[in-house]
């Protein structure tokens, strides 16, 4: 089970960035984007990594991977991002 420290909480997303959460849930294991890096939709996706909800991955081919964090937000209270 994935365990947070106290007073950790993770940072609110809005709306765009739990959106594009579910999309990467969604397309579990594998969340594929073929994006250039000055795309806004690629900026959105660093910005979920670095806040800890998802992880890229460029081996086989670039991919995104929704982690512990990402999933505990979507079930957190924001069920209408969910399927």
């Amino acid at each position: 089970m994935y365990d947070r420290p106290r007073g950790s909480e993770p940072p609110e997303l809005g709306d765009e960035l739990a959106r594009l959460l579910a999309d990467v849930e969604r397309g579990d294991p594998y969340y594929c984007e073929s994006l250039s890096p000055e795309s806004s939709k690629y900026k959105l996706l660093c910005e979920l990594e670095s806040c800890g909800y998802i992880r890229y991955c460029s081996y086989p081919e670039e991919f995104w991977v929704i982690l512990p964090r990402g999933r505990e937000f979507l079930s957190t209270g924001n069920q209408r991002y969910g399927s």
